[in-house]
């Protein structure tokens, strides 16, 4: 369960694809500090619990308003 990284590694091994080359996104402190522990980009979402604050201090690698702008991240 997360914060643990180990679903998130899962899947990314199921997928082949190595951790540092994925990209998480959440909308909790949970979901920062799981991706964050797996060792993945993170970009936080403001559409949940948690506000800017608290995603920052997990360390969210990007915070956003909507998941609308993360397409605009990668071009």
């Amino acid at each position: 369960r997360k914060p643990a990284p180990d679903p998130l590694l899962e899947c990314a091994r199921r997928l082949n694809v190595a951790a540092e080359q994925c990209v998480y996104v959440g909308d909790s402190h949970v979901d920062i500090r799981a991706g964050n522990a797996a060792g993945m980009m993170t970009i936080g979402v403001l559409t949940g619990l948690d506000n800017y604050d608290t995603l920052a201090k997990e360390g969210a690698s990007v915070i956003v308003n909507s998941v609308n702008e993360i397409r605009g991240l990668f071009g």
